[in-house]
């Protein structure tokens, strides 16, 4: 038996009709596993609230909705942090020196940069370890160097943990434990939330 000829009209209508399911079929899809994430997303979630801002725990931290950055801790976590000098966001852009010790620091320093604009950071060294053999290729700043487009992003061992920013220079001042709070402290007075 030969097969039925098709007229142009009839093939046609035939790939349009083809054409029609695959759209139906990719939008049912597409629909329903967004209705997945969203439902996942708020049922899955451990919430927080902070003043009137209420932060949801994710894989990458505690996120404020239409925030644009994740923290460790939440806001009542490090409320009790001191800070002195009026954190400006927009201080931080260009390029950076950060001012770290070893991993631990540097791990903490992209905590804190990562909610940024800056365009690049670069390891550094304060003035006081400059005869170190880490310092060695590294660039020497301290916080006289600060300048707009050049911010200065600082490390200190204290016994207690602060946070201090004049002029373009950022200063962490903690012990090893308190380092990734006192960076969440910081990120939250840039955002003005505390």
């Amino acid at each position: 038996m030969l097969p039925k000829i098709q007229t142009a009209s009839e093939k046609e209508a035939k790939e349009r009709k083809a054409r029609i399911w695959m759209t139906v079929i990719v939008v049912v899809i597409l629909g329903a596993s967004t209705a997945a994430y969203a439902l996942m997303e708020t049922q899955s979630s451990e919430k927080a609230k902070y003043k009137e801002l209420t932060f949801t725990r994710t894989e990458g931290g505690w996120r404020a909705k239409d925030m644009n950055f994740y923290a460790t801790y939440l806001p009542q976590d490090v409320e009790n942090i001191t800070v002195s000098g009026n954190l400006n966001l927009d201080d931080f852009s260009g390029t950076a020196y950060i001012n770290a010790f070893g991993a631990a620091d540097i791990n903490v320093a992209n905590e804190l940069i990562r909610t940024m604009p800056l365009e690049k950071a670069v390891l550094s060294c304060a003035p006081e370890n400059e005869n170190e053999s880490f310092c060695s290729d590294l660039p020497i700043k301290s916080c006289s160097d600060a300048s707009e487009g050049n911010p200065i992003i600082s490390f200190e061992y204290s016994n207690e943990t602060s946070v201090s920013y004049d002029d373009f220079c950022l200063v962490i001042s903690t012990d090893k434990e308190n380092s990734l709070k006192a960076a969440d402290r910081a990120i939250y007075g840039l955002y003005k939330i505390i």
